[in-house]
């Protein structure tokens, strides 16, 4: 990363300084905690460590779209250890309503399905700026919803299920 340009300041005062974010998956921990920046900044005192959690969001493409027949395959060679499945909840339980929230977060509805349950399975998919293709299928079920997720990278499989959550609460 770049240093930040931030003039020296006196006790009690702030300033306000940005960095752009890229994402890399060459950078991404095969393990850990998926979704968590880790930041050292250093200062006159020494050095601050600290960490947060990053959504997916800011870093899925408009262009995240497969074709529909394309989605089985893909989703039959990403290996199951790179899924990761999560319940969803909080938000109103209509298709309509999910299919436009993931559209406004850049997670395309392919194919749409009606479930024997009485609920409807949406087919999705998502890429990132820097290139990788998340799949995903959002069960949304008279009580409940849920979100299977997987990608060649997996902790990205295991940051969108958490992804999707915001991005369906409103």
């Amino acid at each position: 990363a770049e240093p930040l340009q931030v003039p020296p300041l006196p006790p009690q005062q702030s300033h306000s300084a940005s960095l752009p974010m890229t994402f890399s998956t060459e950078k991404t921990a095969p393990t850990g905690q998926p979704g968590v920046l880790q930041v050292a900044m250093k200062n006159s005192g020494g050095v601050c460590y600290f960490q947060d959690t990053v959504s997916l969001a800011p870093f899925l493409s408009e262009s995240g779209r497969i074709e529909s027949s394309q989605y089985p395959a893909l989703w039959q060679a990403l290996p199951p250890a790179n899924q990761a499945v999560a319940p969803l909840s909080g938000f109103p339980l209509e298709v309509p309503f999910v299919e436009s929230a993931l559209g406004r977060g850049n997670v395309h509805v392919l194919h749409k399905k009606q479930l024997q349950s009485g609920g409807t399975a949406l087919y999705c998919s998502a890429k990132t700026d820097a290139g990788a293709t998340l799949l995903c299928e959002v069960q949304v079920l008279p009580a409940a919803a849920r979100c299977a997720a997987r990608c060649e990278v997996a902790a990205l499989a295991q940051m969108l299920p958490p992804t999707i959550q915001a991005l369906l609460t409103p």
